[in-house]
């Protein structure tokens, strides 16, 4: 994943992706929006519409490329 700012390009390489339930990613929020550790990037979207709601989360973690 590269994601471009005004004066740089920074690279990341996925680590994991994890398709979560609504509970199971309330559970694991302390984690996913952690910030101590290592850089990262995590990428979050919303995954089975039911037509009225939303019933998981995709969760893809990215490293830094060095």
């Amino acid at each position: 994943i590269e994601v471009e700012g005004p004066h740089s390009t920074l690279t990341y390489r996925v680590e994991s992706v994890h398709v979560l339930s609504i509970g199971d990613f309330a559970r694991k929020a302390p984690q996913i929006f952690k910030q101590t550790g290592p850089g990262r990037l995590v990428l979050i979207t919303c995954g089975d519409f039911v037509g009225t709601v939303w019933r998981s989360n995709i969760v893809i973690s990215a490293e830094p490329v060095s």
